[in-house]
């Protein structure tokens, strides 16, 4: 197995959080119908990566309530920057090599 940070800056990444924006995608993903899921991979990616950390779908959040993730430090914008990173890179994965089984 291919390390997640070979070859990266780890000082730009934090492994954990990366690892657990692939995993949050990859079961939002699987939550879905496959065309479901490849709506939101594709309309995701066609929008600029926001370093907001995990996503709150709508669903999960009130009306006019704000996200929780407005805290801004050294340490909480590196672990969104990874966690939207990884999110992402699945999101890509996901794309390129279809659904995990």
């Amino acid at each position: 197995m291919i390390s997640i940070t070979a070859g990266c800056d780890t000082a730009h990444l934090d492994a954990l959080e990366f690892r657990r924006g692939i995993e949050a995608a990859y079961a939002y993903l699987g939550a879905l119908p496959i065309p479901w899921a490849r709506h939101h991979a594709v309309s995701t990616l066609a929008e600029p990566p926001r370093d907001v950390g995990p996503p709150q779908h709508a669903a999960e959040r009130g009306p006019g309530e704000a996200s929780t993730t407005d805290v801004h430090d050294a340490e909480s914008d590196l672990a969104a920057s990874s966690y939207s990173r990884g999110y992402r890179a699945a999101l890509h994965g996901f794309l390129r090599d279809g659904p995990r089984l």
